[in-house]
């Protein structure tokens, strides 16, 4: 009787598993979900005085791995926490998909940083990922000056930048 139920439960848990994987199958959709923040020290990284920008204009592109044709867009902007995500529809394989910074709705904090300014998201289900949900890597503008709170960030962060 012990073993019957161990292998109904058992059967159990692997179903629910296997239900609950939030895998992504073709014709499905995808969520990416990321935040957009100002960088007041042009470390191009995030630090404690790091600011979420609301209402910052982010844009999904995929293209075509061979011919590099735009196959995919989307738009969308961030909440009041910086945060955005965004629905992205079917399966894309066989593209390379970015989410790029494209607007700072904050005139003290909009120069993108060159190089840094997109993050790559896979939307396909056949990689290997259990889930539909994609996250890009934090996205961020940068102040035109250097804010005067910056030296002792660096202090505490024992960083001495090659220029400044």
């Amino acid at each position: 009787m012990a073993k019957a139920a161990l292998a109904i439960i058992s059967a159990l848990c692997i179903l629910a598993a296997m239900a609950g994987s939030g895998s992504c199958h073709p014709g499905e959709s995808f969520t990416v979900k990321g935040k957009v923040y100002c960088d007041p020290c042009r470390l191009k990284f995030e630090t404690r005085i790091s600011e979420n920008i609301a209402d910052a204009v982010v844009r999904l592109e995929c293209r075509n791995m061979t011919t590099e044709e735009v196959t995919y867009t989307k738009e969308t902007t961030t909440n009041a926490d910086g945060t955005y995500m965004m629905t992205v529809e079917g399966e894309h394989e066989e593209e390379i998909c970015d989410v790029t910074v494209e607007k700072s709705p904050r005139e003290d904090c909009k120069e993108a940083a060159a190089g840094l300014e997109k993050a790559q998201v896979v939307c396909s289900d056949k990689v290997g990922m259990h889930s539909n949900v994609r996250y890009a890597n934090p996205l961020f503008f940068m102040k035109e000056k250097v804010s005067k709170e910056c030296a002792k960030v660096l202090k505490e962060l024992d960083f001495v930048p090659l220029e400044m």
